[in-house]
Order: C-alpha cells, then sequence, then structure tokens
C-alpha cells in the first residue's frame, strides 16, 4: 500500500469521525467502504470495530443526560446481539462479492431513506411490537457488513426523536452492537492481534474527526453536510456494486 493510500485512508476516518460528531452515524458507514475498496470486506469491518467502540462510548459519555424510552435499554442488548450472532456467521461463510453487494445495498437504502424522509411516525403500540425485531435486523446487518446505520436510521427516524436523543440512541445501540461484535468475530478467526493494531491505528483520525464534526454541526446545516456525505456515498455504493457483479 502506498503513502498515497495511506492518507486516503487516513482522510476518510477523519471524515467519519466528523460525520460522527456532527450527526451520531459516520465512522463505518464512510469507512468500511472505502477499506472494503483497499482491503478485503473482512479485514475491513474487523479493523472498524476498535473506532467503533471507542467513539461510540464517547459521545454517549457526552449525551449521558439524554435519556430514551426505557423499553430500549433491553430491545437494543437482546435483539442486536441475536442479530449480530446470525450475522457474523454470514460474514465468515460468504464470498467477498456477495458481501460487497450487501454494503452497495446498504448504502442505497441508506441514501433512499435520507432523500424520501417519510412524513409519518410509528405509534407506541406499534414501536413496541417493532422493536424487538428492528434491532435483531440492525445486528444481522451490523454482524454482516459492519454497516447497519441505514436500518438504524430509517427506524429511528420514524419515531420522530428529538436530534439530542437520536444521537444518543444511535450511540447506544452501535456500542452494544460494536462491543458484541468483537469477541464474535475473534471467535470466528476474523478479529486478533493484527486486527486490533489496525484498529488502534484507524482510532487516531477517527476520534481527531469528533470535535471537529461537533463545531461543524454548530455553525453550519446538519442537512447540507449530509448531502455531501450522501453524494460522495453514491460513488462508493457504484463502485462495490461494479466490484461485486464483476466479481
Amino acid at each position: 500500500m502506498s503513502i498515497e493510500d495511506l492518507v486516503v485512508l487516513f482522510v476518510v476516518l477523519f471524515v467519519g469521525g466528523v460525520l460522527k460528531g456532527a450527526t451520531g452515524i459516520g465512522v463505518p458507514i464512510v469507512a468500511v467502504p472505502v477499506l472494503a475498496a483497499y482491503l478485503n470486506l473482512h479485514l475491513a469491518v474487523a479493523v472498524i470495530m476498535l473506532p467503533s467502540v471507542v467513539t461510540n462510548g464517547w459521545m454517549l459519555w457526552r449525551l449521558r443526560a439524554e435519556r430514551p424510552p426505557t423499553h430500549f435499554f433491553y430491545t437494543i442488548p437482546v435483539g442486536t446481539l441475536a442479530g449480530i450472532a446470525a450475522g457474523v456467521t454470514l460474514l465468515a461463510s460468504l464470498p467477498d462479492r456477495y458481501l460487497n453487494l450487501g454494503v452497495a445495498g446498504a448504502i442505497v437504502v441508506f441514501l433512499m431513506s435520507r432523500a424520501i424522509r417519510p412524513s409519518w411516525r410509528l405509534g407506541p403500540a406499534a414501536e413496541r411490537i417493532l422493536s424487538l425485531p428492528a434491532m435483531f435486523f440492525v445486528g444481522l446487518i451490523q454482524g454482516a457488513t459492519g454497516i447497519s446505520a441505514p436500518v438504524v436510521m430509517m427506524y429511528l427516524s420514524s419515531l420522530g426523536m428529538e436530534r439530542a436523543q437520536f444521537v444518543f440512541c444511535v450511540s447506544l445501540l452501535f456500542f452494544v452492537a460494536s462491543v458484541a461484535q468483537v469477541p464474535a468475530m475473534a471467535v470466528a478467526g476474523l478479529f486478533g492481534p493484527f486486527e486490533l493494531l489496525l484498529g488502534l491505528l484507524a482510532l487516531v483520525p477517527s476520534m481527531l474527526g469528533i470535535p471537529v464534526g461537533d463545531r461543524i454541526a454548530r455553525r453550519m446545516s446538519v442537512v447540507w453536510f449530509d448531502r455531501v456525505i450522501m453524494m460522495m456515498l453514491v460513488g462508493l455504493a457504484v463502485k462495490l456494486a461494479a466490484s461485486g457483479f464483476a466479481g
């Protein structure tokens, strides 16, 4: 890997940290597709695990005064952990081309959900019924691809949460998912000392980006910032889809 490639990866991880600091969602959705273009997807998902744990833990600490509905504290860990167990099995058994197509599909769903912005909201009764299966699906996608933001965005946005509570719930979910995914991937032979070392290196630009994103969010429209990221993701989705179909 050339110096230019390393600079690209550093910038991408930094941008992921910036987006994380601004919106609560960032490092995996931005970094995994780019890392997968340079590494295989299995290694890309493994490398991003440590940055995911630390950045989400940091966001939880910053927003610790925000509290989601009480039932989220059991539906998130139970549903997500069960889904991750199934998702990691897919990651270990499926060829890269199918996983690349899966990531591309996840990005497309994410972009569509952001563009459509449905105005409807789930009622309290429906939300309680759908909470556990929704968290399972989040874990499934997280375990298989490392990118569950599309499902998270669609589900939480349908609840009409305030921004601070939304970011707290996103960070809580991703923190639980990441903490659970690390040992699951280790058992599957996908996470070891080498991946840990790469994760420590990836953590530096990710953490550097968070305070920058926080400052940006205070001075500019997050909607405008999201549009820039979505344009970036369109190109990444096309690239990964092309790689998947070509493979």
